[in-house]
């Protein structure tokens, strides 16, 4: 059964999406020197950084709680036998640790012998884990329901990031390496926001037959 309680917390997906978007642009351009092509999004929040405690409380902090609750109200949504809840959760937690901040160094590098960037690290290699696996889940349980366009949506953001993500890795240095971080997190984000839009406007028949 539908809890309408947390019914119009999908929206967070939405929100989140742009929440994030708006405030890295916006304490980018309070940094002149700070150039969205060759800089990494947690570079706003580095120790030292001008806003550091604004983009690791509002940005990474808030941004996980957002899309935590876009996991509630999408449970609410769906019903008991919603896929990949839990695996949700743990991503909007482990996105709000990537708020711990790197360290940098004189030359505007990370320092990756600093214990604090080792930490924050770790978690932003964790985030895609749990998502993945509730990318997963969601197309394998919708693929053939009422929400067949979740579904689609879910398993064409897993190929994107994950061909994004190899490049990355395996492929030539890029000479634009900001560019390859924000194209990520625009997918990644960007699922919530479609799937915040698709569930919002799902039938309440639908609903209700997925939820059986």
């Amino acid at each position: 059964m539908r809890n309408e309680n947390h019914q119009h917390w999908i929206s967070a997906g939405l929100i989140a999406f742009v929440w994030f978007s708006l405030l890295v642009i916006c304490l980018a351009a309070l940094r002149p020197e700070y150039q969205h092509a060759y800089k990494a999004i947690n570079e706003l929040g580095a120790i030292g950084a001008p806003y550091m405690l604004v983009m690791n409380t509002f940005g990474f902090i808030g941004t996980g709680l957002l899309m935590a609750m876009f996991a509630v109200g999408y449970r609410s949504i769906v019903g008991e036998q919603v896929a990949g809840y839990k695996a949700l959760l743990i991503t909007a937690l482990f996105f709000a640790l990537t708020a711990l901040p790197i360290a940098m160094l004189a030359d505007g590098d990370p320092d990756r012998e600093s214990s604090y960037t080792m930490v924050h690290l770790v978690f932003v290699m964790l985030v895609p884990i749990p998502w993945l696996w509730a990318i997963i889940s969601i197309f394998q349980h919708y693929r053939k329901g009422p929400f067949r366009a979740l579904a689609v949506v879910s398993i064409f953001a897993f190929i994107v990031l994950t061909a994004l993500t190899a490049y990355r890795m395996l492929g030539p240095d890029s000479n634009v390496p900001g560019l390859w971080q924000r194209a990520s997190f625009a997918v990644f984000l960007g699922w919530y926001a479609i799937a915040a839009f698709l569930l919002r406007s799902a039938r309440q028949s639908d609903l209700q037959r997925v939820a059986r």
